[in-house]
């Protein structure tokens, strides 16, 4: 088995099966971005969020019926913590048909459909809220979680920059312009910008896991150790896809897989996983590297476990697909790379979900005989990532026999 590293933030865990022909990957950003309000697709916001929703969200709300309003209020901030998003919309639509101008009903509406993947809408609903109150930092915040999820990052630097100007102490929308950096490859800069994050609010251990994974970006190692294990040494904080501190030995894991200690990488993301069982990334990685031993059957548990977190993450189907795969399971496989392709395209290191997805969905059907459906597979695949070198060859190799069939 050969291990393609690659970096871990904001881009993937890539992994080939050499002797099998199959790619797998994961897209990987432990440490500063989170699915929880809003997402980037990382590991940690909710956590932020708790720290910038100021009371004013809930206070600044009964315009039209005070007893009325608050009740819903308070129906739709419990439905959001339990994570009804679905009900929470309903609620905060009735609040805005009652006041079509309450900002703060916006903002969580906003939240709600953010959280729903609804990702156009929550924009719209943001800039509504905007428009209406220019110098209210946490839909100028949210606004630009929304726009990186969909991976518009000069915009969601545009709205972190925002809410930095209206408040220059709000330590937030640092770490968040920080994650979006380290996305854009501006590591150095995005560094200083956490440098500021971190001197606003020196305790908040998530941002020495975000320090820690841009420091594993820039193969600083023994930097990124200490960034995480300082981390461990401040108070955890919760989050939907893991605590910070379950992030921190995620990204020690990741520090051990790249160095290719791979049983050590596992017992480092089992801890996370033990720490808190719905760090989606633990179980992901964890799976990953269990690949990369021929371990299926326990990748496939650690796969299956990251998809009942969160069954919109591609990340999980690919690695499970290929899991599957390789045991000969090629229908269960195709199902889960069509289930990939029916969610967004997520870049990543060797290549974008979708891309591998095609590729991988091509060698299954060319497993299959179907040799056909395979080079139009591949061919998708190139159209996605032309220098994807897996799908070139894999493509070369089914026109090859392709031909052989055709003309004996």
């Amino acid at each position: 088995m050969k291990i393609k590293r690659g970096f871990f933030v904001g881009l993937t865990i890539a992994a080939f099966l050499a002797n099998a022909g199959l790619v797998f990957a994961k897209q990987s950003v432990p440490g500063g971005m989170n699915s929880d309000s809003p997402p980037l697709g990382a590991s940690s916001i909710l956590a932020v969020n708790k720290v910038v929703e100021p009371a004013s969200i809930r206070v600044a709300v009964v315009n039209v019926d005070n007893q009325t309003t608050d009740v819903l209020f308070e129906s739709g901030n419990s439905a959001q913590e339990a994570g009804d998003y679905v009900e929470a919309e309903a609620i905060w639509r009735r609040v805005l048909q009652r006041d079509p101008d309450n900002v703060a009903a916006l903002v969580k509406l906003g939240e709600s459909l953010h959280r729903l993947q609804r990702l156009e809408e929550a924009v719209t609903v943001y800039q509504q809220a905007i428009e209406l109150a220019p110098n209210f930092v946490v839909a100028h915040f949210n606004l630009g979680w929304t726009f990186a999820e969909q991976e518009r990052y000069e915009a969601a630097s545009t709205s972190f920059r925002q809410a930095i100007e209206l408040d220059p102490n709000f330590s937030p929308a640092y770490l968040a312009l920080a994650t979006v950096q380290q996305q854009q490859g501006r590591l150095k800069r995005a560094i200083a910008t956490l440098e500021r994050a971190i001197e606003l609010n020196p305790h908040l251990s998530i941002s020495y896991v975000v320090l820690g994974d841009i420091l594993v970006q820039m193969h600083d190692f023994e930097a990124a150790t200490n960034a995480f294990h300082q981390a461990l040494n401040l108070t955890d904080i919760p989050g939907l896809r893991g605590s910070a501190h379950s992030l921190a030995y995620v990204g020690l894991g990741n520090i051990a897989l790249m160095q290719g200690e791979i049983d050590q990488a596992i017992a480092d993301y089992r801890r996370a996983a033990n720490l808190d069982p719905n760090c989606v990334e633990a179980h992901i990685r964890q799976g990953t590297a269990l690949l990369s031993q021929g371990r299926f059957a326990e990748a496939i548990a650690c796969e299956r476990r990251a998809i009942e977190l969160d069954a919109k993450d591609p990340w999980p189907h690919v690695n499970l697909g290929v899991a599957l795969l390789a045991q000969g399971r090629l229908e269960a496989a195709i199902v889960e790379f069509r289930q990939t392709l029916a969610l967004p395209n997520k870049t990543g290191i060797p290549t974008s979900t979708h891309a591998l997805a095609h590729t991988n969905l091509g060698y299954a059907l060319q497993l299959q005989g179907k040799l056909e459906e395979a080079i139009e597979e591949y061919r998708r695949a190139l159209q996605i990532d032309a220098n994807f070198t897996p799908a070139q060859y894999r493509l070369r190799e089914a026109e090859r026999l392709f031909k052989l069939k055709s003309h004996p």
